[in-house]
């Protein structure tokens, strides 16, 4: 009985995503740009998902279209900010390896190991990342970010504060061995 509901779940799928690409891309853009003018901090999750399945919906009806890598962009940040780490990462790594010379790939990168590190507290695969986003966007403007956040990863608010005050008391160290 399974399959027959995954068959009919499935072709279900397979038509409303055949009646939405029927919208141009100019219709979905529109709709995508309304619904991104309702979303703020008190938007349901029913209207995120819209939100979600919308830029999905673009990538899916027009992959070679410019603006394509940039909805699924706009699909990882949302999922990074609404705390779906697993999804955002998912989107991050689709959109580096399906638009390779997209621009904001190395922020795509960086927004990857920011995720493993915040959202999903695996510090291993953050490290990782940020090393990969350093080695593979060594001019890219978060550069600097994302040495930061390896030299303090996993250390807590209160560590990093101690760090800063001790930084500051060698500094005046030497300062006044400096002086004649």
């Amino acid at each position: 009985m399974k399959p027959f509901y995954l068959k009919i779940g499935l072709s279900l799928c397979l038509l409303l995503s055949f009646v939405a690409c029927q919208q141009t891309a100019e219709q979905q853009l529109s709709a995508i740009e309304q619904l991104e003018s309702q979303i703020n901090a008190q938007s349901s999750a029913a209207d995120i998902e819209k939100l979600e399945q919308k830029y999905y919906l673009y990538v899916t009806c027009y992959p070679a279209d410019s603006l394509a890598p940039e909805m699924l962009f706009r699909a990882g940040t949302l999922h990074l900010k609404t705390n779906k780490g697993h999804e955002a990462i998912a989107d991050f790594d689709r959109l580096v390896q399906e638009y390779p010379d997209f621009a904001k790939n190395g922020e795509a990168c960086f927004y990857k190991a920011f995720t493993y590190e915040n959202i999903l507290m695996q510090l291993d695969s953050a490290k990782i990342a940020y090393e990969y986003f350093i080695h593979a966007y060594p001019e890219d403007n978060l550069v600097t970010d994302a040495q930061l956040c390896l030299q303090y990863l996993g250390m807590s608010a209160e560590e990093i504060v101690a760090t800063f005050n001790l930084n500051d008391e060698d500094t005046l160290l030497k300062k006044e061995s400096s002086l004649p």
